[in-house]
């Protein structure tokens, strides 16, 4: 364990001699917190930051969730295997990671590593290969995909046109382009649940990360199933009269 870190805590070093450029921290920073971010039950969680120091720069920041803690730690194990998504992780996490690794190119730093209790995992070029292809497209098929869209961006001088829906049954960001004959309803749907087909990429996973949307149309929103719903559906018959406490203890004899 780092020296001055208490348990729990997620410590970054940069390794280097001198001359360590300061964007390099600032980044290492903002990778660790949108990882720990995705990894959290709370999308903005309050990250505290628990040492600083300079020379080889080191970084500690303490997390509000121990489980997200041990999940970081045990996905990153995993992802120094193997090139999928580990138990546990969003796209989000694959690509803190990702950015992580990019701040090895800053001038001056020699190395990443990140350490969290006896764990010390260095994010070399082995990590940030996986992460990648673990976030590239594995294969593409027309589909669709139900969301809610959340963010809309039509950007008419660059033809810059995308949006962002939460998958309804995995909750991961899909990107969305679409054309200037769609983007009328594209914003006339925001913050609504919606149907979007056309081709759909996706990951190793089979989750639907990019949709090159042909048409969208807004749906009824799908709520989760209840007891209630499945009262009375098999009717008052289905026991042969007897009393369905009695009915399924005769099932168990």
């Amino acid at each position: 364990m780092a020296a001055g870190a208490r348990d729990g805590d997620i410590t970054v070093d940069l390794d280097g001699e001198r001359g360590i450029d300061p964007r390099a921290v600032a980044d290492a920073i903002v990778a660790v917190e949108k990882l720990v971010a995705s990894l959290s039950d709370d999308d903005s969680p309050r990250l505290e930051l628990a040492e600083l120091s300079t020379g080889s720069a080191h970084v500690s920041v303490r997390s509000p969730s121990s489980e997200s803690v041990v999940i970081l730690r045990d996905g990153l194990r995993q992802l120094h295997g193997s090139a999928a998504l580990p138990d546990g992780w969003g796209r989000g996490a694959l690509a803190a990671v990702v950015d992580l690794g990019k701040v090895s190119s800053k001038r001056g730093v020699e190395g990443v590593r990140v350490s969290i209790d006896s764990m010390v995992e260095r994010i070399d070029g082995v990590i940030q290969a996986n992460a990648e292809k673990a976030l590239a497209a594995e294969y593409r098929s027309l589909g669709s995909v139900r969301g809610v869209l959340y963010r809309y961006t039509n950007d008419v001088a660059k033809s810059r046109r995308s949006a962002g829906l939460r998958d309804v049954h995995t909750h991961e960001t899909v990107e969305l382009l679409f054309d200037r004959n769609t983007a009328d309803r594209m914003k006339a749907y925001l913050e609504m649940q919606v149907e979007v087909w056309g081709e759909v990429e996706r990951d190793t996973g089979g989750r639907a990360i990019k949709v090159t949307v042909e048409g969208i149309v807004p749906v009824d929103p799908i709520e989760p199933a209840s007891a209630e719903d499945g009262r009375g559906l098999l009717g008052p018959d289905w026991t042969d009269g007897a009393d369905p406490v009695d009915w399924v203890r005769g099932q168990r004899d």
